[in-house]
């Protein structure tokens, strides 16, 4: 009876016994049926004890087994030596590095539509709070056009996030052809946010061309007209206090229109003035950029704030230097009902009717 071993699963008494790792014994039947060695170790184990029963993972002692994981991105199950970053596989790491451009790459413009227009807008809708981002930026990019409608950039500001680029594009085709409701709803159906996070902001850009050949003049006239009517903006803007203290942040130069020549005022502004401005005077591109947005995932509001944004650049270009010291925020009120600006000038009446019933508009807060 020395040769003799007790099988540990049915107890039957054998002499032709085999052994898992852990010496215990088993009959030829049950060796047969319930031991496997592991395909990464080499162990024997009886595959009873992996509680995975995927095909991968079931082929595996339990300790190799729980050393796999799910890519967040594709979902395929992989070993930990394809292991990229925050959960995702190699593959999918690459991809979404190749997927959202460093701070700054930016790729060839296209004009929408490349029919000579003066005033484009350029937007950059900042997006936060993903928790994996190989997943969204494959959605987001599928409805770019190979980036020749947006493209996708890292932001430092952002913690998990993703700054959407639009390339420039006339209004009209902002409000009837740029995907905004499809990058939204995209944003919203990976859980992202924007206006539910304070450092999230939403900058407009447009064309210096627009001004020429009284660039500077009309610059002034431009930043002129935001201060002047900063606090009628302001609510509409939506801008956490964070963005106003760090990178939205007032002029506060009463004079902007008078004492000095606009090319000695505006080049005091861009020499003394960083770029964290409400209005950005050192873009690396021939653009003049409106930092006073708070970030959104309304479509509506999205295309409310480029509106203004045109208007007021209208106003800056048309009006001369005394219209621009005489107009009142009604004046802006009844330029907003021009037919170009269906999705502003109902914003802006609804934001005056709560005020006139003493509804508090101070959205400055983080909460807002």
């Amino acid at each position: 009876m020395d040769d003799k071993e007790t099988c540990c699963n049915c107890m039957e008494i054998t002499n032709e016994a085999e052994f898992d790792s852990e010496g215990k014994a088993y009959c030829l039947i049950c060796s047969s049926a319930y031991l496997k060695v592991c395909s990464d170790c080499g162990i024997t184990f009886d595959h009873r004890d992996n509680p995975y029963l995927d095909s991968v993972r079931s082929e595996r002692c339990p300790s190799c087994a729980d050393e796999y994981f799910r890519c967040a991105s594709c979902g395929a199950l992989c070993a930990p030596s394809d292991e990229g970053q925050d959960g995702v596989c190699f593959e999918c790491f690459q991809d979404e590095e190749k997927l959202i451009r460093g701070y700054h790459d930016n790729p060839n413009l296209h004009f929408l539509p490349d029919n000579r227009h003066s005033l484009y807008f350029g937007v950059e809708l900042e997006t936060d709070n993903f928790r994996h981002l190989g997943l969204v930026a494959r959605e987001l990019y599928a409805l770019s056009n190979d980036e020749h409608t947006f493209y996708l950039m890292e932001d430092c500001s952002l913690s998990s996030g993703i700054e959407i680029i639009s390339q420039p594009a006339t209004l009209a085709y902002h409000q009837t052809q740029f995907p905004w409701r499809e990058i939204t709803r995209t944003v919203r159906d990976y859980n992202g946010k924007s206006e539910d996070t304070p450092t999230a902001a939403l900058h407009i850009h447009f064309s210096k061309e627009f001004f020429r050949p009284h660039l500077k003049l009309r610059t002034l006239k431009l930043i002129y007209l935001v201060e002047k009517f900063w606090d009628n903006i302001l609510p509409f803007a939506r801008t956490s206090n964070y963005l106003l203290e760090r990178s939205a942040k007032r002029y506060n130069d009463s004079n902007l229109l008078r004492y000095k020549p606009s090319r000695r005022k505006y080049d005091n502004l861009h020499r003394n003035y960083d770029r964290l401005h409400a209005i950005n005077l050192h873009t690396e591109t021939p653009t003049i950029e409106f930092r006073l947005f708070r970030g959104t995932l309304k479509t509506t509001v999205i295309l409310a704030s480029i509106e203004l944004v045109d208007l007021l650049a209208r106003m800056a270009k048309r009006l001369s230097i005394q219209d621009c010291q005489s107009a009142t925020w009604a004046d802006v009120l009844h330029l907003a009902k021009g037919k170009q600006y269906c999705y502003l000038s109902p914003q802006l009446e609804a934001l005056l009717i709560k005020q006139q019933k003493g509804v508090d508009l101070c959205l400055t807060t983080s909460e807002s």
